[in-house]
C-alpha cells in the first residue's frame, strides 16, 4: 500500500535522481504526475470548483495560487545565487513571472518548471473537458484513450523527440487518463495493481541488465546511441505504471503524508538551483567522488524545501483554501479532497 503524498514525493525525488545522476526516468515521473493531476482536478471541480461563485475564475484562480507564488519564491532564489539566469526579454519576463509558455523559453532558470506550463494550460481547457466527459460514452472513451496513448508512444518512437517538447495534445492524453478515472471512478483491483507494479520492476531490472536497454536508460555525457528512445521508454513505463499510480489515490492519508505530498512541489521546484551548485564545481569529478557533495546540496534542499513549506507554501494554501471556501453556493468544502500538490 503506498500513500498518495509519500508516492507524489517518491516521484519528485526520481526527476532529482535525474538531474544529478546518469539515470534518466524523470520524464516517467512527470508523466504519472500528470496522471494524478488529472484525476484530483476532476475531483476537485465536482465536488469543490462547480459549486462555486464564477466556478471557472474561482478555479482557475485558485489553481495559479496554487502554482505561481511557491514557482515566484523558487525562481527568485535561483535568481539570486546565479543572476546570469534572470530574463531579460520581454516574453521571457512575463513566462517567468506567470509560467505559462515558460517551456519554449530558449532558456529555462528552473528546467523542472516546464510541466507547470502544461499544468496551467490543462487547467484552461478543463471546463470544457469535462463537458466533453459527460457526453461520451464509457467504452467510447477508453477506446479512444487507448488509441491516444499508443499514438503519442509512436510519434515519441518515430520523432525520436521528448516529452517537454512535444505539443500539448500528446500530453494531454495523461491528463484524461487520470480524469477518466474519476469520472468513472474506477479503483484499481488488487489483480492489475500487480501486475502494474511487476510489470514496472521488470522494465526497470531489464534495464539495468540488458545492455541495449541500460542504454535507454542511462544518458550523460556517455550515453549510448539507443538513449535517443529514452522518451519512449520512460512514456511506456509511466502508462504501465497507471494502476499502480491511481490506486494510491483511494488510500487515506494523515497529516504527515499531505505534508510530504506538499513537500514534493518544492523539492521538483528547489533541487535545480542545488544541481547547478553541483554541476558547476564539481562536475568534473567521477561520480564516487561528487557524490558526498551531491548528497550534501540535496540535504540543504530539503531543509530549504521544509522551510518553505512550513513559512510560505503552506500560509498561502490555507488562505487559497479559506478564499474557496467563501465562494462556495452550495454545501461546505469537504477539506479533504485536496490532496495534490498542484
Amino acid at each position: 500500500m503506498l500513500f498518495p503524498g509519500f508516492y507524489r514525493l517518491c516521484l519528485a525525488l526520481v526527476v532529482v535522481v535525474q538531474h544529478f545522476s546518469r539515470l534518466s526516468l524523470g520524464d516517467a515521473a512527470v508523466c504519472l504526475f500528470f496522471v494524478l493531476s488529472g484525476y484530483w482536478i476532476y475531483v476537485m471541480w465536482e465536488k469543490q470548483y462547480s459549486h462555486t461563485r464564477n466556478r471557472y475564475f474561482t478555479f482557475l484562480t485558485s489553481r495559479f495560487l496554487r502554482i505561481v507564488p511557491t514557482f515566484l519564491l523558487c525562481s527568485a532564489i535561483t535568481f539570486a545565487l546565479y543572476p546570469r539566469l534572470i530574463p531579460t526579454e520581454f516574453a521571457a519576463i512575463a513566462s517567468s513571472l506567470f509560467v505559462v509558455g515558460y517551456r519554449n523559453l530558449p532558456q529555462l532558470p528552473i528546467v523542472p518548471a516546464w510541466s507547470l506550463d502544461i499544468e496551467l494550460q490543462f487547467y484552461i481547457l478543463f471546463p470544457l473537458l469535462y463537458l466533453l466527459f459527460h457526453k461520451v460514452d464509457r467504452r467510447v472513451a477508453v477506446g479512444a484513450l487507448i488509441c491516444w496513448s499508443a499514438i503519442s508512444v509512436a510519434i515519441l518512437y518515430f520523432r525520436s523527440g521528448a516529452v517537454m517538447t512535444e505539443p500539448l495534445p500528446q500530453i494531454l492524453v495523461l491528463f484524461m487518463i487520470g480524469a477518466a478515472a474519476a469520472r468513472w471512478r474506477w479503483v484499481p483491483p488488487r489483480a492489475p495493481t500487480l501486475a502494474s507494479a511487476g510489470i514496472t520492476v521488470a522494465m526497470l531490472g531489464l534495464g539495468l541488465s540488458v545492455p541495449a536497454l541500460r542504454d535507454m536508460m542511462l544518458g550523460g555525457s556517455n550515453a549510448g546511441v539507443n538513449f535517443v528512445y529514452n522518451p519512449v521508454f520512460n512514456l511506456v513505463l509511466a502508462l504501465a505504471a497507471v494502476p499502480l499510480a491511481l490506486s494510491t489515490v483511494h488510500v487515506k492519508s494523515g497529516r504527515l503524508d499531505r505534508a510530504l505530498g506538499d513537500l514534493s512541489y518544492i523539492v521538483y521546484l528547489m533541487h535545480w538551483p542545488a544541481f547547478i551548485f553541483v554541476h558547476n564545481n564539481f562536475g568534473e569529478l567521477p561520480p564516487l567522488q561528487r557524490l558526498p557533495y551531491a548528497l550534501l546540496a540535496l540535504g540543504v534542499v530539503f531543509i530549504v524545501s521544509v522551510a518553505v513549506w512550513m513559512l510560505w507554501d503552506r500560509p498561502i494554501n490555507r488562505a487559497r483554501h479559506a478564499w474557496v471556501r467563501g465562494r462556495m453556493r452550495l454545501g461546505p468544502v469537504n477539506r479533504g479532497i485536496e490532496q495534490p500538490a498542484a
